[in-house]
């Protein structure tokens, strides 16, 4: 990991920067979550899929509960340079979750994944999977999208 994307993690692993974002991202800068609603999870990833193993390191997850119940996991990774595979990179992160919870029968809990870009110059690169293809008009209704 750049050291940029190191030094990201380490100041927002702080529950109360982390809800300062995710307010600030998804809520419009409204104060819905608090420092106090995020649980610490293991960012490694495993999966069994067939005979293969894969196994993927997200930067920053936390689950977010609320009155002991589980709300969603909020995932953060750290850009400091462009990585023009992104939609598809987060994509496999959230169905690795979905899957390892359907092997260990969890109930699913939403994943919702940001990608914080802190490099120079503006992100140029695809921020939806749709924009990473050349979708005939016709089925674009029905290619899933994923926007990072």
């Amino acid at each position: 990991m750049h050291d940029k994307d190191h030094q990201s993690k380490i100041f927002f692993g702080q529950n109360q920067r982390f809800a300062d974002l995710l307010n600030g991202t998804f809520y419009h800068g409204v104060k819905k979550l608090s420092a106090e609603d995020f649980v610490e999870q293991d960012t490694e990833i495993n999966v069994s899929l067939d005979s293969q193993y894969i196994n993927r390191k997200r930067d920053l997850i936390k689950k977010c509960c609320w009155n002991g119940v589980s709300y969603a996991l909020f995932a953060v990774e750290f850009q400091s340079k462009e990585d023009k595979t992104m939609p598809v990179r987060i994509m496999e992160y959230d169905s690795m979750h979905y899957s390892s919870c359907l092997k260990k029968k969890e109930v699913l809990t939403p994943v919702v994944s940001l990608c914080l870009y802190t490099g120079e110059s503006d992100w140029t690169s695809p921020t939806t999977l749709h924009q990473m293809m050349d979708i005939p008009e016709e089925l674009k209704e029905w290619v899933q999208d994923y926007h990072i």
